[in-house]
């Protein structure tokens, strides 16, 4: 069996970060979309006030599924909140109701070709590098010398 070294993890560490951020990124929305999009809404100074009884105080920005509108207003499935601390909170979908002059921004997210690409060439080069460094493709072709003629007839 062999042991990954150092660098082996440090490579495995990195990979798995890239995945797990996702090939994904947030864009501005349009018109036309899928219905029921994962969404992130960067919050205003007054939609910071607003939301505070349901989000809690400080937040920046939070995440979840456009669940659709409300008079004016979106209903948005929460999945995280983000405070101006940078730090973050899983939610397990509550709906809130969001007012549009709480929402600085409101972006859709889709899929990354780019960092898809980027994910998947990584990964492939990591596994190629590890392959190439083990030595774990063989040519099967054995041990090539001639054997040793006995010494003085024996």
């Amino acid at each position: 069996m062999v042991v990954p070294s150092g660098r082996s993890h440090v490579a495995v560490a990195l990979l798995t970060a890239l995945g797990l951020s996702g090939c994904y990124e947030y864009v501005p929305m349009q018109r036309t979309m899928a219905p029921n999009p994962r969404v992130e809404v960067l919050v205003t100074d007054r939609g910071r006030l607003s939301l505070a009884p349901a989000l809690g105080q400080d937040v920046l920005s939070f995440e979840g599924i456009l669940d659709g509108r409300k008079d004016s207003a979106y209903v948005i499935r929460v999945a995280e909140v983000t405070y101006i601390n940078r730090q973050t909170n899983r939610w397990s979908g509550e709906a809130i109701t969001v007012s549009p002059d709480a929402v600085r921004d409101l972006r859709v997210r889709r899929l990354s070709k780019l960092r898809t690409f980027v994910v998947v060439a990584g990964t492939a080069g990591a596994g190629l590098l590890f392959i190439a460094t083990r030595g774990l493709i063989g040519g099967g072709g054995g041990d090539d010398s001639k054997p040793t003629p006995p010494v003085n007839g024996q």
